[in-house]
């Protein structure tokens, strides 16, 4: 009975140290391999004076994948040491396949529509997107997880098998609409020319604006109300300060030439 026990305690220190020096191994490893990602990563964002959201999103795949790829490897190796028969196992993974492969659906799914991400180019760390009704901007993304930093600093985690229409604000130009509403028409070729002035006065201290602006011209809304509305095209990311900015800028100016804006009926409802 004693030699039996004093066996057992024998195998226990003896997996225990060798589960210890995996265990070394694997920090070691992990350390100098992330160690050296990290270095050509700071190399790339030190060389260049903007940072490559490409750059970004690939260096935070790899990180993810790496560590998916490690984990593996010190799990095969600690069972390995542990004594299970993983030759048998790896054979008979043939008939778990299946089942195994079933439970496994959601990850391939998440794992597939994460590269078609990538390769079609559909958004990068950083860019400010919309996705399934959720706005923010890409966090991480990951081979099974998208990481969105909503607006009001929530964080939300999206499975890539559950995104499918992406509004990305961060790539092209974006028009922004402003909608003057006016009492009567009378007073158009004023207005028209003192949007004008203010345009000439502002737009190029605005570098953001890329294109001159548009005059769209005088509509009628579903109350009968007319509206004058003026498009300038922005770069996506001042979208929502250009608009304020020069909605704020043309009221002002219509104001001092006392011509009122009337409130939009629509917009009370």
């Amino acid at each position: 009975m004693k030699e039996i026990f004093d066996k057992f305690i024998s195998q226990v220190i003896d997996k225990g140290v060798s589960l210890i020096i995996l265990f070394c191994i694997y920090l070691f490893i992990e350390k100098i391999l992330v160690k050296s990602i990290k270095k050509i990563y700071k190399e790339r964002r030190t060389s260049s004076k903007l940072v490559d959201p490409r750059t970004e999103t690939l260096y935070k795949l790899f990180m993810s994948g790496l560590h998916y790829v490690l984990y593996f490897f010190i799990g095969y190796a600690a069972l390995s040491i542990l004594g299970f028969p993983m030759a048998t196992l790896i054979a008979g993974a043939g008939i778990a396949g299946l089942v195994i492969g079933l439970g496994a659906q959601g990850f391939i799914n998440d794992l597939v529509n994460g590269i078609f991400i990538l390769i079609e180019h559909q958004f990068d760390v950083n860019d400010a997107v919309v996705i399934s009704g959720i706005e923010g901007k890409v966090k991480s993304i990951g081979l099974r997880i998208t990481t969105l930093i909503g607006y009001d600093g929530s964080l939300y985690y999206l499975r890539n098998k559950d995104i499918s229409a992406v509004n990305n604000l961060s790539k092209g130009t974006r028009r922004v609409l402003i909608q003057l509403y006016i009492k009567n028409q009378s007073d158009l070729p004023k207005i028209i020319h003192i949007i004008n002035t203010v345009n000439q006065h502002n737009i190029a201290q605005f570098p953001d604006i890329v294109k001159d602006a548009e005059h769209i011209g005088l509509q009628v809304n579903a109350y009968g109300q007319l509206y004058y509305s003026i498009a300038l095209y922005t770069k996506p990311a001042a979208y929502t300060t250009i608009q304020h900015i020069f909605y704020q800028k043309y009221i002002e100016a219509l104001t001092q030439e006392n011509i009122s804006i009337v409130q939009n009926l629509m917009s009370s409802k």
